[in-house]
């Protein structure tokens, strides 16, 4: 996924299952109020695809303020992770993200320097200009599994009678 963010495009890789893993880990307790959203964000993003060349265009730039509103609530569960698990989210989402530094060159370089907790370009090291990134690459990479969770809870029913195991005995 490519996007633009603050001036700048971004590219963001798929985590490997194991990184989606750690990640949907530590969010899951941000789920409940990052579901909104998430559902807000998704809905727009479908809206505003730039038809020429298929790009998405910045989600977050037509509601401000319903987003604000929204992001409320997550940014009150943040606040409550332990120091810990918010480095990792934070580690894990930008290490999948390249920014672009030289548009004519076309030149593209890791966006986050982990050993370093440093962002690569300056003036990106600034939790208000990383934290809408880190949705995106959450968004991407567990926006699956996060709309499977928030619809599948109605669909939830028997999946076993209890009658018997599904394992045949032999011998």
């Amino acid at each position: 996924m490519q996007f633009e963010h603050d001036g700048r495009q971004f590219r963001v890789k798929k985590l490997s299952a194991f990184d989606q893993l750690h990640l949907s880990r530590k969010i899951a307790p941000l789920l409940p109020p990052l579901a909104p959203l998430i559902i807000k964000i998704s809905e727009n993003a479908k809206k505003e695809v730039d038809g020429k060349n298929g790009k998405l265009k910045d989600m977050l730039s037509t509601d401000i303020l319903a987003f604000a509103e929204l992001a409320e609530p997550f940014a009150e569960a943040l606040a409550d992770m332990k120091d810990q698990h918010a480095e990792q989210v934070f580690t894990i989402a930008l290490s999948s993200v390249a920014v672009q530094t030289d548009a004519a060159r076309d030149i593209w370089m890791p966006l986050w320097i982990a050993g370093s907790k440093l962002a690569s370009v300056d003036e990106l090291n600034d939790a208000a200009k990383l934290l809408p990134i880190v949705v995106r690459v959450i968004i991407h990479n567990l926006g699956n599994f996060t709309d499977a969770l928030l619809t599948s809870r109605e669909e939830v029913g028997t999946v076993s009678s209890g009658d018997g195991s599904p394992v045949r005995k032999t011998g």
